[in-house]
């Protein structure tokens, strides 16, 4: 029987990436084929009310409030986890109220042995015209600058792509902090990024035989 490689979005891609090596990773991609072996319900997307919140939020310029209705309908086991987003995502927030918020469409990245559909959360357009793409970022898991800069050439091979254009922004929502592309590329990335998705295609393959 052939091989089927998988189709994952950005952020399955991304928990990937960072993820330890060894046993936590074979443990994260077992989980993920269970998930992706189950046809998709909306109500079981655990992040999907808060990032629905913060769109809301900043669409309609109503401060904080649909996160903080978000927290305190939260099923119990998100509590804490919407609970650590709502506390640390006010300034950006505020800050993003003042922009234009727009949808944006996807793209896939298609490697060898599996696709990524990388999809912006939405973009803003700010008050001097600037323009930003952005993911959310909404794990625990912190993130440091090679894994940010690994999810922004994501980001940065879409691009050309999408229906929207400007700097791609990662915003870890836990810790309210952005992260955009360093002047300089870093060296090797595209080769890293390149190599983890053949490692994780055929892990993805060796757990589905």
């Amino acid at each position: 029987m052939a091989k089927v490689s998988p189709v994952v979005v950005m952020a399955t891609f991304s928990d990937y990436l960072v993820a330890p090596g060894g046993n936590k990773r074979i443990s994260l991609v077992r989980a993920q084929v269970t998930q992706f072996s189950e046809d998709y319900n909306p109500g079981k997307d655990f992040y999907r009310p808060m990032g629905v919140a913060l769109q809301e939020a900043i669409r309609f310029r109503t401060g904080t409030a649909p996160i903080e209705r978000a927290v305190l309908n939260a099923r119990l086991r998100a509590v804490d986890h919407y609970k650590e987003i709502g506390d640390n995502i006010g300034k950006y927030v505020q800050a993003a109220q003042t922009a234009r918020i727009l949808d944006v469409d996807r793209w896939e990245w298609v490697q060898p042995n599996v696709t990524v559909k990388v999809n912006p959360d939405f973009a803003l357009i700010r008050k001097d015209g600037r323009v930003e793409v952005v993911k959310v970022y909404y794990k625990a898991p912190q993130l440091g600058r090679f894994q940010a800069d690994a999810m922004l050439r994501l980001l940065e091979y879409a691009m050309p792509h999408l229906s929207v254009k400007g700097t791609p922004v990662i915003l870890d929502a836990r810790r309210g902090k952005e992260w955009r592309p360093t002047p300089k590329p870093r060296a090797g990335l595209d080769e890293y990024l390149a190599s983890e998705a053949l490692a994780y295609g055929a892990l993805w393959q060796s757990l589905t035989a």
